[in-house]
């Protein structure tokens, strides 16, 4: 599939969107392996519905694959990636929600694990309210703020209700359990413990899901906490203690080697209007 991309950005975005929120993004595009999200939190609520193709992600350490008409709602704040095969391509439309309206829908994705929400074989009506409204930016056409408006608000009104169904994938556990006590010193045999599955059977299950290894998962995640708390200014002898590790020095190697960078450069991310890099096309800011 060639490379396109229709982009609108709205920053503050006109009435009476402004009403409920600071930011509205939205996007229609292909992506290849080079354009695809790194590692990083999300500055804005995202909600990204597939096309075509296939894309793997994690939100803290949560597994989402993406494939086709598969919609997938990430909190803001989530430490975000995605990864695509060599060669390969991936069709998608999304929004990136900031302001007031989006916090009922944060607050309930946050409390699931990786704060994401995957919605499978999603049903015309759903992936036509996010359609619709990402076509109504794009478009423009007269009393569009309107449009989107009612759309939005009968889109996120589904994604609310439904996160209220619980999450049993074996990596949401996993995070449950590891989150519950960040401190601890979390081994792979004792985490298929405290699940009362067997160390091989928990191995062959989590890396067929998550797509990582158990091991590598858990480095990752913790990791991912440690960027939050980075964040919020706190020191690396601090945030080395607050999640278990041995020492700063021993954190610090650990971090660099993930992220390529020492904690004492780590930084929350600067706001990004779209969530690829990339792209041919059309781009608009309004």
């Amino acid at each position: 599939m060639p490379g396109f991309r229709r982009a609108r950005v709205c920053e503050p975005p006109p009435a009476p969107l402004a009403g409920g929120l600071t930011a509205f993004s939205a996007c229609d595009e292909s992506v290849s392996q080079a354009g695809c999200h790194a590692p990083g939190p999300l500055r804005s609520l995202a909600i990204l519905l597939t096309h075509a193709g296939r894309a793997d992600s994690w939100a803290d350490g949560v597994a989402a694959v993406h494939r086709p008409r598969r919609l997938i709602a990430v909190a803001e704040g989530a430490i975000y990636e995605e990864r695509l095969p060599p060669g390969a391509w991936w069709h998608l439309s999304y929004l990136l929600l900031r302001g007031s309206w989006c916090e009922p829908l944060n607050q309930a994705l946050a409390r699931r694990a990786g704060g994401v929400l995957v919605v499978d074989q999603a049903p015309v009506g759903l992936r036509a309210l996010l359609s619709a409204t990402v076509e109504s930016a794009l478009g423009q056409p007269p009393r569009w703020p309107w449009s989107a408006t009612a759309n939005l608000a009968g889109l996120m009104g589904e994604l609310l209700a439904r996160t209220q169904e619980v999450d049993t994938s074996l990596s949401a556990r996993v995070a449950q359990l590891v989150d519950q006590d960040p401190e601890r010193a979390w081994t792979i045999p004792a985490v298929a413990g405290e699940l009362r599955l067997s160390l091989a059977s928990f191995t062959r299950h989590f890396t067929a899901e998550a797509g990582m290894a158990p091991a590598r998962w858990l480095r990752h995640r913790r990791i991912d906490q440690a960027r939050r708390l980075l964040g919020q200014n706190l020191t690396v002898a601090v945030v080395a203690e607050r999640l278990g590790f041995a020492n700063p020095y021993h954190f610090s190697r650990v971090f660099k080697a993930i992220t390529g960078i020492p904690p004492s450069q780590a930084r929350p991310a600067t706001m990004v209007s779209l969530l690829h890099s990339g792209g041919i096309g059309d781009s608009g800011a309004g």
